[in-house]
């Protein structure tokens, strides 16, 4: 913010001595100085200033909606406002960089900027504050529907699930079956992944419905418009008020810590489909601001060089580039640079901007707070949440698994989080830059002994640093401090069936909502949850062995009436299968799935069913990120270590584990899982964006309209994604 303050002074030092003249006649029209009167007044208001002083000798105001004449000049200008035998004028004259209260009407000579008001000045503030009443409405309608969706969820809770009986007997209203088949249709379409758009069509009506918003309270008032050199520029003053007016909401989708996630229950990383529509909304009136000011200066009543000119292209430039570097595959796979460049160039556009036009810089400020509030809070847990006061501070224990997979444990005094959260992992003496942080998924539930577990492959980034910084030393542990938790937590309990679907590390999320759910103290609800885990390997099942047998443990501890599944599907290799002759009771089979052995039900991806996105490979990441770098080998031997894999799994565990070959048929698994399901069915999906659309088809695909008003259950969709 110094840097900002630096450079706003600089150049407004070498702007025009006229630096606020528009400002001050903002005010003049708005302040209410005098008295009006709507006949037989006359008025006259003169100032002159020197060295910097100011005066004003002011005796009545007269004004009204019609038959007012303006003309202007280079030293002074004169206005006349009439309802009935009434006269005003002003004038002033400036030097040394004073200012007066000068009327410019339509020509707005007066001032740096040239951004002039007609008299009908409060239109603009009026559009400005409607933008915001909007904004208020649809946070506090999505508010009222959250909390409907909470008591929902509530009453759900309380009462008891329905027998099988009633549940086949029951059958949804036309309109209920309307509205659980559109909601699916419209979370579940996708669009091209390479596309800069919203990633489903419900993005696409929220992102089309905001644009629509704004154009309608821009063109509230348009009446009348013309396009002559004289109004153009008052719309496009018009645009660029409402693009400086929609900067604080696009920063506050942008926080963390963010009250309207608080409000609705939108996770902060759910939001940034909206962060990225209202950014285009501001391009796009950027540009149309730009477009209708050439008008005046090409009607030579301004120039190229003026310096609110320069500083606006400048403004204009960054964030058209900042909306360029937020295309999609560059988000995904130019992670960092996209992260770097968008605040880089954030800061660049706001000083521009304010520097073009500084009398509504109360917007930019209105940024930087919430920016450095977001900031202050994130430092103030970061500091609290890892107690960096005291000795042995930010311990951080780093264990290599198999394929290319670190699990970090951190052990944080107090710390607390719910399934589906996450937090930012910073390591300043193994990051690149002092304030570096990743966000994380949690991969274990909230415990006694405050462990905080993360999965997470190895990439060419900060997870590769971490890998080098163990790889050098005998010693597994860094120094590395946690934020959070972070994101609006899903609470699966109410529901009768849950069924979660995972590529790779995708995992994470899921586990810890397994946890959560097997050891509920209200968990009756919840009959079936059912874990669908697409792998390369098999012997990547050592990443959740300790999560299984917790949740093992746990089902022998409390008995309940409660079913675990846990699918594994490999891709590639052999798949483990229950054997009498090997040491540890499994043997491995390279083409058979353990299903066929045990003549088990759960679906198998036939030929051909998935969508070319969803390749192998995509299966095995989280995000398009850049894959481990080839000099760095996580194993001593190139041979899985599939023969420990009853050393891995207890026998407990081993009852709800079940191993298949290839993919699965996702859209057979939701049917044969609503078909049993007596009321409420949660679906969710974590994973790589092919696994994602492949999963919102297959959703699509078994649960429609149709289906739902011939009595299969409506199913509820939820996404976990850290939002890029």
């Amino acid at each position: 913010m110094s840097v900002a303050a630096a450079v706003v002074t600089m150049a407004n030092a070498v702007a025009s001595s006229a630096a606020h003249a528009y400002f001050d006649e903002r005010s003049y029209a708005h302040s209410g100085h005098g008295s009006s009167s709507s006949s037989n007044s006359t008025t006259a208001v003169t100032g002159t200033t020197a060295h910097g002083s100011s005066s004003s000798n002011t005796t009545t105001s007269s004004d009204s909606s019609s038959n007012s004449t303006s003309s202007d000049s280079s030293s002074n200008s004169t206005s006349s406002d009439s309802s009935s035998n009434s006269t005003s004028s002003i004038s002033g004259t400036t030097s040394h960089g004073s200012s007066s209260g000068t009327s410019t009407g339509h020509s707005g000579t007066s001032g740096k900027h040239g951004h002039s008001h007609t008299s009908g000045d409060p239109f603009y503030t009026d559009v400005q504050v409607w933008m915001w009443y909007a904004t208020c409405a649809v946070i506090g309608l999505l508010a009222i529907y959250h909390g409907y969706q909470l008591l929902q969820k509530w009453r759900r809770q309380r009462k008891a699930p329905l027998t099988a009986e009633k549940a086949t007997e029951k059958r949804l209203k036309p309109w209920a079956a309307a509205y659980a088949g559109g909601r699916n249709w419209l979370n579940a379409t996708a669009f091209p992944s390479w596309l800069y758009a919203p990633e489903t069509v419900a993005d696409a009506l929220w992102t089309s419905a905001y644009m629509v918003v704004v154009f309608a309270i821009t063109f509230r008032e348009s009446a009348g418009w013309s396009f002559d050199a004289h109004s153009a520029q008052g719309i496009a003053n018009l645009f660029g008020q409402m693009a400086f007016a929609q900067m604080p909401l696009i920063m506050f989708l942008a926080m963390k810590n963010n009250p309207i996630s608080l409000l609705t229950g939108i996770p902060y990383q759910n939001l940034n489909y909206l962060h990225r529509a209202g950014s285009r909304c501001i391009l796009v009136w950027s540009w149309i601001h730009t477009g209708l000011s050439t008008i005046r200066i090409t009607g030579g009543r301004d120039s190229w060089s003026a310096t609110y000119i320069i500083w606006g292209w400048v403004a204009l430039a960054a964030l058209t580039l900042l909306t360029m570097s937020s295309f999609t595959i560059v988000r995904r796979r130019l992670h960092q640079l996209f992260f770097t460049s968008h605040i880089v160039l954030a800061i660049l556009y706001m000083v521009g901007a304010y520097i073009h036009w500084d009398e509504e810089g109360t917007w930019i400020w209105m940024c930087f707070v919430i920016w450095g509030f977001d900031r202050v809070v994130r430092w103030g847990r970061t500091i609290w949440t890892n107690r960096l006061w005291k000795a042995g501070r930010g311990e951080c224990t780093i264990e290599v698994l198999e394929g290319d997979c670190l699990r970090l444990s951190f052990k944080r005094y107090g710390f607390t989080w719910k399934a589906g959260q996450h937090v930012f992992v910073s390591a300043p003496r193994v990051s690149k830059g002092p304030v570096e942080a990743h966000p994380f998924t949690i991969s274990n539930a909230s415990n006694d002994e405050h462990e905080v577990v993360i999965l997470s492959r190895v990439y060419g980034g900060f997870t590769r640093d971490l890998l080098k910084a163990i790889s050098s030393t005998s010693d597994k542990t860094v120094r590395a401090y946690i934020d959070g938790p972070y994101g609006q937590a899903h609470s699966l309990s109410s529901y009768d069936h849950v069924l979660m679907v995972s590529g790779g590390t995708g995992i994470a999320p899921w586990t810890a909502q397994m946890l959560e759910l097997v050891n509920s103290k209200k968990h009756a609800r919840t009959q079936l949850v059912h874990l669908v885990w697409i792998v390369r390997e098999a012997s990547v099942i050592s990443w959740v062995a300790p999560f299984l047998d917790q949740a093992a443990a746990l089902l022998k501890a409390n008995p309940a009436n409660i079913k675990l599944a846990f699918d594994v599907y490999v891709t590639r290799g052999s798949v483990p299968v229950i054997s009498e002759t090997s040491s540890d009771g499994y043997s491995f089979d390279s083409g058979s799935s353990q299903q066929e052995k045990r003549g088990l039900d759960t679906p198998t991806e036939k030929s051909g069913q998935l969508t070319p996105d969803t390749s192998e490979s995509e299966y095995d990441t989280v995000a398009h990120l850049p894959a481990a770098p080839k000099d760095i080998s996580l194993t001593s031997s190139n041979e899985p270590a599939h023969h420990s894999l009853g050393k891995l799994i207890s026998p407990e565990a081993m009852s709800f584990v079940r191993f298949h070959k290839g993919r699965p048929d996702l859209k057979t698994i939701i049917e044969q899982d609503a078909s049993t399901c007596p009321e409420a069915m949660a679906y969710g999906v974590c994973g790589p964006l092919g696994l994602m659309q492949t999963c919102r088809t297959a959703l699509k695909q078994a649960s429609n309209f149709s289906t739902v008003l011939k009595g299969q259950t409506p199913i509820d969709f939820y996404e976990e994604t850290l939002g890029q």
